[in-house]
């Protein structure tokens, strides 16, 4: 996943943006790039169908198979880890 293009493109639809903005903007996704990426391959996996493919718990269990509930506890441990990563 790259988020650069996006703030590329995003730079381009809003050329009022501060280049300060932008740098800070990019500094904050390659951080949440980064803290994903510690996630397990599962967590990752999940977080990324829920959260940017818009898929519900109960899509994501019937996909891979298992309970919606499992799915949720998964999301919801990996939001917490996201949130570790992202304040040490």
């Amino acid at each position: 996943m790259d988020f650069t293009d996006g703030l590329t493109d995003a730079a381009m639809n809003d050329p009022q943006a501060d280049a300060a903005d932008l740098v800070m903007k990019m500094e904050s996704y390659r951080q949440l790039y980064v803290a994903i990426n510690r996630l397990s391959e599962v967590q990752r996996g999940r977080l990324l169908l829920h959260f940017m493919d818009n898929l519900t718990y109960r899509q994501i269990a019937k996909l891979e198979k298992v309970d919606f509930r499992t799915v949720g506890r998964s999301i919801e441990r990996a939001l917490i880890q996201l949130q570790k990563y992202l304040t040490e």
